[in-house]
């Protein structure tokens, strides 16, 4: 009997749930775009909350200088990156930082 199945056995190419391989690579492949698209944005939530966090130094003057010592940070590197919040030295221990404080233990 080459060829037949008895029951409760998958058929040949098929999972023990019943889902063919190429639905089960089909499903894969969504849930690998769905994780890159929530990647994605959630750097775009974190590059628009920088802008606005860039935005409010700008409101109160206190734009173009580190967050932890107060000293100017160099133009060119606000040209390359005008949401910086820190000078050189700093930059570590600040990008560890939320708006609210501390973030993954960073200290400044």
């Amino acid at each position: 009997m080459h060829g037949t199945r008895g029951p409760g056995q998958p058929r040949s190419g098929s999972y023990a749930g019943g889902v063919s391989d190429d639905g089960a690579q089909a499903v894969g492949d969504v849930a690998a775009e769905r994780a890159e698209e929530m990647a994605a944005l959630r750097r775009a939530q974190a590059d628009l909350a920088d802008v606005d966090r860039a935005l409010a130094r700008l409101d109160d003057g206190t734009y173009g200088t580190c967050e932890a010592c107060g000293v100017a940070i160099p133009d060119e590197v606000l040209a390359d990156a005008p949401a910086t919040r820190a000078c050189p030295e700093h930059a570590a221990a600040v990008a560890g930082r939320t708006a609210d404080g501390p973030a993954g233990g960073a200290q400044i």
